[in-house]
């Protein structure tokens, strides 16, 4: 019997390899590894654009057990005293011996506007793929210090956010509310002045029901530098009241929330934390202490008491402790 040719019967080889399997397999490196592979294939480089790709990563990140002291990097952010700045440096090692500083752009571009003199490390989630940056704008025809010799109608103040990836060095610039862009008002001395609108973040994080990433947030109103902050009437019909609005990374647009919320009362940033897509702060009222919890995926909120013999200088201490628990 006459044999085969093996050349007739050999079936050819495809070097191609389906998508499933290359997801499977590349959700499954560190961040570091699957960004310095993208220069193998177009397709690869473009994976952190793909949401059903980084739900895999996610999903494959959230279920390892990892520990904090193993191979792990923390953020480090100093405030400088007397000359109001601050800066951010990464650590790693077994005993945090290797110190890198980060140089944080500005991301915001703005014509009108700088960054001041600060900017916040607000939250970092729970995957460990962004970062919420907080940078505090003024107006550029303006020095820091100086304090103008008469009232400015449209001088501009305020905060603006970015995701920011320090592994990819990439930033994801958050617009604006569009709540903080207000009419004039007027008072009973027919002053026209533009109302500022500070934005307050309360928390950010991931969104495990929808795969999304949260920002909540609350715009105040208040006159400007050397005008009082009552008397005032909105040209148009409107109000002035705090608005609860929460930011979704998916549509990339902030929602107004029908919700009325415990704010910090004054306490600063630090008494504030997002852990596993709840957002904790501490307030009180004429009945005592409490911590606030909102839950970034069903968007309520609830109450926990406070003991009593929990003194201020401790919020921050305790803030971590209870949310933890």
């Amino acid at each position: 019997m006459a044999k085969k040719s093996v050349s007739g019967t050999n079936e050819k080889v495809s070097n191609y390899i389906h998508d499933d399997i290359v997801f499977s397999i590349l959700s499954k490196l560190p961040l570091k590894s699957l960004k310095r592979f993208g220069c193998v294939r177009k397709s690869w480089s473009l994976l952190f654009e793909n949401p059903l790709f980084m739900n895999m990563f996610r999903n494959n990140f959230l279920s390892k057990d990892t520990s904090y002291c193993h191979n792990a990097s923390f953020l480090l952010q100093r405030r400088i005293p007397n000359i109001f700045a601050n800066d951010l440096h990464s650590l790693s090692g077994e005993r945090f011996e290797n110190r890198v500083e980060l140089n944080l752009p500005d991301p915001f571009q703005d014509d009108d506007l700088c960054r001041l003199y600060l900017f916040d490390i607000l939250n970092v989630s729970s995957t460990n793929e962004f970062i919420c940056v907080c940078c505090h704008l003024r107006d550029k025809r303006f020095a820091l210090n100086v304090i103008p010799r008469r009232p400015l109608r449209r001088i501009r103040f305020g905060n603006r956010f970015a995701l920011w990836n320090p592994t990819t060095d990439e930033f994801k610039v958050i617009p604006q509310s569009p709540a903080q862009f207000k009419p004039f008002a007027t008072n009973v001395s027919h002053d026209v002045i533009n109302f500022n609108a500070g934005s307050f973040v309360y928390g950010f994080g991931y969104d495990r029901v929808i795969h999304d990433y949260k920002v909540l947030h609350q715009v105040q109103f208040s006159a400007p530098l050397l005008f009082p902050d009552s008397g005032y009437v909105p040209l148009e019909n409107i109000s002035l009241e705090p608005v609860w609005e929460i930011y979704s990374l998916r549509s990339n647009s902030w929602r107004k929330l029908d919700i009325v919320m415990p704010t910090t009362g004054g306490f600063d940033n630090e008494a504030r934390v997002s852990i596993d897509g709840v957002c904790h702060w501490w307030s009180w009222d004429n009945t005592g202490s409490f911590l606030v919890s909102f839950d970034l995926s069903n968007e309520v909120f609830c109450t926990t008491p406070i003991p009593a013999d929990i003194g201020i200088m401790d919020q921050t201490v305790h803030c971590w402790a209870i949310a933890l628990h």
